[in-house]
């Protein structure tokens, strides 16, 4: 699982946890973006994700529907199969990201 290989590196590690601070939003969660809707720190954090182990790509970029994920995906991770599907959602899944302004 590519996670993995973020958190052996500090600042991969650090990146990450700046997007899922600044991008993430629960199920629960009213709004469009943490931090007070504040969509520009979620960009900014998505960037600086850009160089590291998780360099995340666009999996598809139709104008109605685009949809980014780090170059990895869940074959072939066994048993971690549902923890690596649940990372993949901090990506495909994020509705602060994919807010259009």
């Amino acid at each position: 699982m590519h996670s993995s290989s973020c958190q052996c590196f500090s600042l991969c590690r650090s990146r990450l946890a700046d997007y899922i601070t600044n991008c993430w939003m629960t199920q629960n969660t009213v709004g469009t973006c943490p931090n007070q809707d504040n969509h520009q720190a979620c960009l900014s954090s998505y960037a600086r994700l850009i160089g590291t182990e998780m360099t995340p790509n666009y999996v598809d970029n139709s104008f109605t529907n685009w949809t980014i994920s780090p170059w990895c995906n869940c074959i072939g991770s066994g048993n971690h199969e549902e923890e690596c599907l649940n990372f993949l959602q901090y990506f495909t899944d994020n509705t602060c990201l994919s807010k259009r302004t």
